[in-house]
């Protein structure tokens, strides 16, 4: 049997190390398809294109009567001088899945604002920009381990938060996570950038009226 092209051994070797199971995330339920929802938002940019670059990520679960979203983990990148939008994109759902995969998060639910990136991971299409490609197969990787639910596009305007995220990373050139504990203390620059999280979320159920049905069914049966 042929040996595997160089970027997919790697990106399989990558994939390895960063979905094993560490103590950081030992306390997190792992959710299994049928219970609350997971929603994964994404999003990346750069301000040059090629130039200074951030990404942004939330995940949130969603469930109970109110379906009120309840933060799981929050994080915000700043890249090098050189990333494009594309790569910002990429890198910013890659984070997101990689947390996922270490708190095997089941069933996740995608969405983001890059329908170019979407369409390539809904439809397993590689990219043909080579650049793109480690990136694409990293992502394809661990959105088969977590049997991703759906890749759902947003416009911009129903994806702030992660959008915020992003250019959080791109104006202070800092990275920083946020788990589900440290919500309540942020400071209040994070105001502005989790305020839009609600109406993301209530977009996203707009458009998938049966998972909405779903989590009511859920919280009556009391999932955890």
């Amino acid at each position: 049997m042929n040996a595997p092209p160089p970027l997919v051994a790697a990106a399989r070797a990558c994939h390895l190390a960063l979905t094993t199971p560490s103590a950081e995330t030992a306390h997190i339920p792992h959710q299994t398809v049928g219970d609350k929802r997971t929603l994964l938002f994404f999003d990346g940019g750069s301000r040059g294109n090629p130039g200074p670059g951030g990404a942004g990520t939330v995940i949130v679960h969603l469930g109970g009567a109110t379906l009120t979203p309840r933060v799981v983990w929050m994080a915000s990148v700043s890249y090098a001088s050189k990333t494009t939008n594309n790569i910002a994109e990429y890198r910013g759902l890659l984070n997101g899945l990689r947390y996922a995969a270490r708190c095997k998060l089941l069933g996740v639910h995608v969405v983001g604002d890059s329908n170019f990136i979407l369409t390539q991971l809904r439809k397993r299409k590689t990219p043909r920009a080579k650049h793109l490609q480690g990136l694409y197969t990293q992502c394809r990787l661990l959105a088969d381990r977590l049997m991703v639910s759906s890749w759902s596009h947003h416009l911009r305007h129903f994806n702030k938060t992660a959008d915020g995220l992003a250019n959080l990373a791109m104006d202070t050139k800092k990275n920083t996570q946020v788990t589900a504990a440290e919500v309540a203390s942020l400071p209040s620059r994070w105001t502005s950038v989790i305020a839009p999280l609600q109406a993301d979320v209530d977009h996203w159920m707009d458009t998938h009226p049966d998972q909405e049905d779903r989590c009511r069914a859920s919280a009556r049966r009391g999932a955890p």
